[in-house]
């Protein structure tokens, strides 16, 4: 998870790791003790928003990206790029091609091995609750899953979510759950990372969902996916390119992964 200290500086953390330096305090600015002398060496305070921690320097310093042995990135692409997928994808019902969203209803899915290098970029962990806006057939969630406590993926699309789900019991991801809704009636307070594939969605829908975002809780973390979320609320902290394929058929292009942090207050 991304954690920061007084002066805003960003690090990614493995949050399951961070509880026995706890720093309990009253202090209403526990951040201004940003330094102290411990056995060791010079430690820094960083916060997630939340919870305060007194860090020694070896944990501050970034881990390399290393890509997954233990889960299949490919075998799970597969399954999203299927006809089943495709079928699930394009059962749009009337009313939502009727939507002043409907532009943003084109299908494609994130690459597995591109979501989870975004989310080993911010050190997501067990605690953490990840959403996806928009989630199609939901890809990135189960992929996040592996990762994080609880995965969440909303659509409004409910062929989309149906297949979703019926993937998400597939694989026995029991810690992936879906929901059919709208991102203007969700509350995202209690979300610390989420994810949205803002190629082809509106400039109207776009800035719905930055509104949304003003929500977070400081500390949450952003990705996003061609498109930022331009406001004084979040912070770009990282960013990477890497491929990203409409349907299986197609070539993959290089798109830019945005890494945001909501703004401390």
């Amino acid at each position: 998870m991304i954690y920061f200290d007084r002066d805003a500086s960003c690090f990614a953390l493995d949050s399951s790791s961070l509880e026995e330096y706890r720093l309990e305090t009253n202090s209403p600015h526990p951040l201004d003790a940003q330094t102290r002398l411990l056995p060791g060496g010079r430690t820094k305070v960083v916060t997630d928003g939340d919870s305060y921690y007194v860090l020694s320097p070896q944990f501050l310093t970034p881990k390399p990206f290393v890509k997954p042995t233990d889960l299949d990135l490919e075998r799970l692409q597969s399954h999203f790029f299927s006809a089943q997928a495709v079928e699930a994808a394009l059962g749009v019902p009337a009313e939502a091609m009727e939507s002043k969203d409907r532009g943003s209803l084109v299908y494609g899915t994130t690459g597995a091995a591109s979501i989870y290098e975004a989310l080993s970029r911010i050190a997501a962990g067990p605690k953490d609750r990840f959403l996806d806006i928009g989630c199609g057939c939901g890809l990135p969630v189960l992929v996040a899953s592996h990762l994080v406590g609880r995965a969440t993926g909303l659509d409004i699309v409910p062929s989309m979510i149906d297949f979703a789900k019926r993937s998400a019991a597939d694989f026995g991801r029991s810690n992936a759950h879906f929901l059919a809704a709208n991102i203007r009636d969700v509350d995202v307070r209690d979300v610390d990372i989420v994810y949205v594939a803002a190629t082809t969605l509106s400039q109207e829908l776009r800035g719905v969902i930055a509104t949304k975002l003003e929500q977070l809780r400081p500390g949450a973390v952003v990705i996003s996916l061609t498109y930022s979320f331009p406001s004084e609320h979040l912070v770009l902290v990282d960013s990477f390119k890497s491929p990203f394929a409409w349907w299986s058929t197609s070539a993959p292009t290089e798109h830019s992964f945005l890494i945001h942090v909501r703004r401390p207050l």
